[in-house]
């Protein structure tokens, strides 16, 4: 009904990731996934077997990943932006709060090595940005909470017209301005709408 996918945490993300780690695979946790083989699953399970192999990526995985990235002070620069980076390949939902808090994280390098993708500098906004508008969203709604970050207007103001495009976040900015329910949002919305215009001013879009 299904096939086992037994992988090294570095060797599957090297293959969704498309990087090239150098030959040697490092020491990593292994985790087992079920792939539900759809043309002979039974109908009734099937739901639940994609389910299972969804839920079992996300705590497995992803959650390895992000609980490396929490790490923090403990990853070298070169580690960390290959966990971000890896989290944005794999465009999991689950990832959008911790790539937030990482928001205005650099990368030392742009290019870490040949055969390696060029980083956006800071990678995590590039992360965001291939996660979309489940990431937007969530910066939308930050921006008008106490977890604003006005050291990060840059960074929600990247990601957001990265993903909705210069004008719509203007437009959905303005309208969460407008129905802003007191003056410390209002201010909030106000300072990442004017780094927008900014954004469209600078690029003429």
């Amino acid at each position: 009904m299904g096939r086992k996918t037994r992988t090294l945490l570095a060797a599957a993300l090297v293959g969704l990731s498309g990087l090239i780690l150098g030959g040697v695979v490092p020491a990593g946790k292994r985790h087992e996934l079920i792939v539900p083989d759809y043309s002979t699953a039974p109908a009734d399970q099937i739901d639940k077997m994609t389910e299972k192999m969804l839920s079992d990526f996300n705590d497995n995985i992803v959650g390895d990943l992000m609980a490396q990235l929490e790490r923090g002070p403990n990853l070298s620069n070169e580690a960390k932006v290959l966990i971000i980076y890896a989290l944005g390949q794999l465009r999991t939902y689950r990832a959008t709060w911790i790539l937030i808090e990482n928001i205005n994280f650099v990368a030392q390098t742009k290019e870490l090595a040949l055969r390696r993708p060029r980083w956006f500098a800071h990678p995590a906004r590039g992360a965001l940005v291939k996660i979309g508008r489940y990431a937007s969203d969530g910066i939308m709604r930050i921006i008008g909470s106490h977890k604003f970050d006005k050291e990060k207007v840059e960074g929600y103001a990247e990601v957001v017209v990265s993903v909705e495009g210069p004008k719509y976040a203007l437009m959905r900015l303005e309208d969460r301005l407008e129905k802003a329910e007191n003056d410390a949002a209002r201010k909030q919305y106000e300072m990442v709408i004017s780094r927008v215009e900014w954004i469209i001013a600078s690029s003429d879009l």
